[in-house]
């Protein structure tokens, strides 16, 4: 598959690239240079191949008693030079032109000055040999298929000024292991579009993921840092090793296939100031046995957790008023749905699941305030049981006072003189924040049993506040 896919990419790209041709304005030290505005821009002498080994490029070149700073490696410049070895850039370089260095296929290394802001289209495609590459600070451009089948790449840095990364810049790079991203504000990679990726660092002023941001069969954990306020869309489709993730609280959205056939993704922790979340943006996390929204988040989409087959339980925020049809399509395992909304959220087409079989599996626990109008609503009546048992608060607060004293002991005993203490669905921390959900009244240990032991946990609760 990888090798018809690159044979199709790789016959579009050469008949997309231009041949050499074009005229010169000075020859200095075998270095050919075109004059634009008082700057020397590098570019051939018309032939193909007229480099080879290791070239310096000077600041400046003098003729005629006139000096010009040296500022771009002009289109085509080194196009074909399958021989060229190295090429040494000045500090005054600010641009690296179209097809630049394409098809240098013996170009081992490549230092990009620190005074670069735009890398053209296709510019060192093809450089096979180049095994490491660090895009500076200064960069904000980086053409369409600038580094496109640069097979031996292993380790790519971005730089914190890149805001527009072209489609496939990076593509069929199949040997890179490490990322290093630092752009801050990067809305479209146009996909990286490489499985061996095993090792993503995300810089600490970093604030968009970009869509399409990575897909990697081999990253087993990603590192967010508080200051990301945007995920884009696909930013972790089918990263299928993807094991944890973290959503700062600064993020607001969990966009369309963002974690799209992540297959390993067992715990996803969102930020509290999620409002919405995406199309399948969960579609196919077959590991994923259980999560937790926040309060904040309002909308669900369509598909959202469709394919997700080993979903046990999901606490549904106060928030949310509004779900897609078909959300918890093909969730064959999910038991519990625990919704904190008051009122019924609206069901886009009346159902949660594809077939009835969903709502005979799961139970609906709700507030006891609410049971009465979830049993009535389309798209909640339908599960077979529809139980009013959330109790949020305090592990402890057994009688709901906002205290943990004694008096919650004894309500414990009552319930275990009075039949309780069997299995229940096991305490899980509320999304509101400041609390616990509980759908076993008495379960101060959150173990599913209401018995002895949560007596002593309560006893042992008061002892450590009072001493």
């Amino acid at each position: 598959m990888k090798k018809s896919l690159f044979h199709t990419a790789l016959v579009a790209l050469l008949l997309l690239m231009p041949t050499v041709a074009g005229a010169y304005d000075l020859m200095v030290d075998g270095i050919y240079y075109n004059l634009v505005d008082g700057h020397a821009v590098v570019t051939n002498s018309g032939q193909t191949g007229c480099y080879s080994g290791d070239v310096v490029i000077p600041a400046t070149v003098t003729s005629g008693g006139t000096t010009y700073p040296v500022t771009a490696i002009g289109k085509n410049a080194f196009m074909t030079c399958y021989n060229l070895t190295h090429v040494a850039l000045p500090p005054t370089i600010t641009s690296i032109g179209d097809n630049a260095f394409a098809k240098c296929t013996n170009l081992t290394d490549v230092d990009i000055p620190d005074a670069v802001k735009e890398i053209g289209r296709y510019a060192f495609t093809m450089c096979d040999k180049i095994t490491h590459v660090t895009i500076p600070d200064s960069v904000t451009t980086i053409g369409m298929q600038a580094f496109y089948a640069c097979t031996a790449m292993q380790e790519l840095s971005i730089g914190k000024s890149v805001t527009t990364v072209g489609d496939n810049a990076f593509g069929m790079s199949f040997q890179m292991k490490t990322l290093t991203w630092n752009a801050q504000r990067c809305f479209s990679m146009g996909a990286l579009m490489t499985s061996g990726i095993d090792s993503v660092a995300i810089g600490n002023e970093v604030e968009v993921i970009p869509e399409r941001f990575l897909m990697s069969s081999r990253v087993a954990h990603v590192m967010l840092p508080a200051s990301v306020t945007t995920i884009g869309a696909e930013a972790f489709y089918d990263c299928s090793q993807l094991a944890s993730i973290t959503i700062p609280d600064g993020v607001t959205a969990i966009n369309d296939y963002t974690f799209y056939k992540c297959t390993s993704l067992t715990s996803v922790v969102l930020g509290n100031s999620i409002t919405s979340i995406g199309i399948d943006a969960f579609d196919s996390c077959s590991s994923l046995t259980c999560i937790i929204l926040p309060g904040s988040v309002t909308t669900i989409d369509d598909y959202a957790f469709e394919g997700c087959s080993r979903l046990a339980s999901i606490v549904i925020g106060s928030g949310v008023t509004s779900i897609g049809h078909h959300i918890f399509s093909d969730c064959n395992q999910l038991a519990d749905v625990i919704s904190l909304a008051t009122m019924p959220p609206a069901v886009g087409g009346g159902q949660l699941f594809v077939n009835m079989n969903g709502y005979d599996h799961a139970t609906l626990h709700v507030l006891p305030e609410a049971q009465s109008a979830y049993q009535q609503t389309d798209g909640w009546k339908e599960f077979s049981q529809v139980l009013g048992d959330v109790f949020l608060g305090l592990p402890g607060d057994v009688n709901g006072d906002g205290e943990v004293t004694i008096s919650d002991a004894s309500n414990v005993v009552v319930i275990i003189v009075n039949g309780g203490g069997s299995k229940g669905h096991t305490r899980v921390p509320s999304p509101d924040g400041g609390g616990w959900i509980s759908t076993v009244i008495g379960d101060v240990n959150g173990d599913g049993e209401v018995n002895i032991a949560d007596i002593n946990a309560i006893i042992d609760y008061i002892l450590s506040v009072n001493s």
